[in-house]
């Protein structure tokens, strides 16, 4: 945050151990690293919605990948070929999951009509765990890239307290509570 005016984000890029770094704009609202770690993706906004743009780590080269006119956006870059972007959540609001080809710049809709949607992809983007806004709280489900289905968990929680294994692609852990409290989730947390 910046010392001055307390509202303006400044975000910083260097190596550690390294000469020298980089200011990037101003109010990033989501950055990730590229699975190769040589690259990242930021989400910035501007005065007509958001831009989702590519910088190299190695190279001053920058490039406008997405444009958005809605400003509310997260995103994950587990693969090469693809950045996943889902709109912020509310348990008020059907959210929705989208990928972005990080060659062509192509979105497509994966998932849509979700309450209070997060979502957390696994390192190869085959899976993916999500949640859903109901009257008990989060409810957990896993969305399979491939065949196109949702299997329900049968637990509450939200996919920002699971982790993918290291070593096997449809193995989740995932730190559940014993009992949700109110049903304004994710907001509540």
């Amino acid at each position: 945050i910046d010392t001055e005016d307390r509202t303006t984000i400044n975000s910083f890029i260097a190596t550690l151990g390294g000469e020298k770094g980089e200011f990037l704009p101003d109010n990033i609202i989501s950055v990730n690293f590229s699975p190769e770690n040589n690259s990242i993706f930021y989400i910035v906004k501007d005065t007509v919605g958001v831009r989702g743009i590519i910088k190299s780590i190695t190279e001053t080269k920058t490039s406008q990948l997405w444009t958005s006119p809605f400003s509310e956006w997260t995103s994950e870059w587990p693969t090469q070929g693809t950045i996943f972007l889902t709109t912020k959540p509310s348990w008020r609001v059907e959210g929705s999951l989208w990928g972005l080809n990080t060659k062509t710049g192509v979105i497509t809709k994966i998932l849509s009509g979700i309450p209070g949607l997060t979502t957390h992809t696994n390192r190869d983007a085959s899976y993916l765990i999500y949640n859903t806004t109901t009257t008990n709280g989060p409810r957990l489900s896993i969305y399979s890239m491939a065949k196109n289905t949702t299997l329900d968990l049968g637990v509450y929680g939200l996919p920002e307290k699971c982790v993918w294994s290291n070593t096997q692609t449809t193995l989740v852990y995932c730190a559940l509570p014993a009992l949700f409290v109110g049903t304004a989730y994710p907001d509540s947390w």
